[in-house]
């Protein structure tokens, strides 16, 4: 709840008239056999996750999720988890628990609004 709550708050000040929701998703992939979370943004997740999929060679790679929103949620909460930033968009896994916790929060909210 905390961090979805910050991600409201941070939102409306002082970023006012900033569209929250659009066309974009903000994804959550999982690379387990390195223990590593993508947090990025698309407008296709099948696709998305296809290129990485080759990116990654034969590394599984696992989506735990989307939530509704572009680079402005992204953002957010690349700074939320800034402190388990591997590099660019990996995070540690350890963020599990909120990540899910977002998602789950997100779609009690939004549903398939």
């Amino acid at each position: 709840m905390a961090l979805y709550v910050y991600a409201l708050d941070q939102a409306c000040f002082p970023y006012e008239g900033t569209p929250l929701r659009g066309d974009q998703s903000v994804y959550f992939i999982h690379c387990p056999p390195v223990r590593r979370v993508k947090i990025g943004t698309t407008h296709n997740i099948g696709r998305r996750l296809k290129s990485l999929q080759r990116d990654m060679y034969a590394l599984e790679l696992v989506l735990w999720g989307v939530i509704d929103g572009g680079h402005f949620v992204e953002n957010l909460i690349h700074q939320k988890f800034a402190e388990y930033r591997i590099a660019g968009e990996w995070f540690s896994d350890e963020i599990e628990d909120d990540v899910r916790e977002l998602i789950r929060l997100d779609q009690e909210f939004f549903g398939d609004a």
